[in-house]
């Protein structure tokens, strides 16, 4: 049974993360003061299959109008990736004081890219020597171009 919980730090601490995302592993053991912080800047989400956390992900308040998305995955989701991706997909639709959404992919990460993708985020350019390991990252965005929008 796949469930949805709101975030909480201590979701972090049940994952064992993807190795594609061995760095946000090795962060979060060196300053584990950073899952407090995440949790208070962001809204997020875990998601739970057969009572096990196989995500989180949340959108980051930048401005009023901007948030950074991101995700930390365990390597048990390909189990539930269909329910996971249509959880984000209604979790970042839910976020409708947003115009726009980015993040940013390794760009020697065509699964985390396709990942992106599939959610709904469109390749915006190239940020050079982004990442930890000095890769190059890919930004992707969702903008919302809605006459009805206003910051509130």
């Amino acid at each position: 049974m796949f469930e949805l919980e709101k975030l909480r730090p201590e979701h972090f601490d049940e994952i064992i993360g993807q190795e594609s995302q061995s760095y946000f592993r090795d962060i979060l053991k060196e300053h584990p003061e950073y899952k407090q912080q995440i949790y208070m800047q962001s809204s997020g989400q875990a998601g739970r299959l057969d009572g096990v956390i196989i995500g989180v992900c949340g959108i980051t308040k930048v401005t009023p109008y901007m948030g950074e998305g991101w995700a930390y995955f365990s390597e048990d989701l390909p189990k539930g990736k269909i329910k996971v991706i249509k959880a984000i997909k209604a979790f970042i639709d839910s976020q409708r004081q947003y115009r726009r959404i980015y993040c940013t992919v390794d760009v020697y990460n065509h699964k985390a890219i396709r990942f992106a993708e599939v959610l709904g985020f469109k390749p915006e350019g190239i940020l050079q020597s982004y990442g930890p390991e000095g890769h190059d990252h890919l930004m992707m965005t969702i903008i919302r171009r809605n006459l009805d929008w206003e910051v509130k």
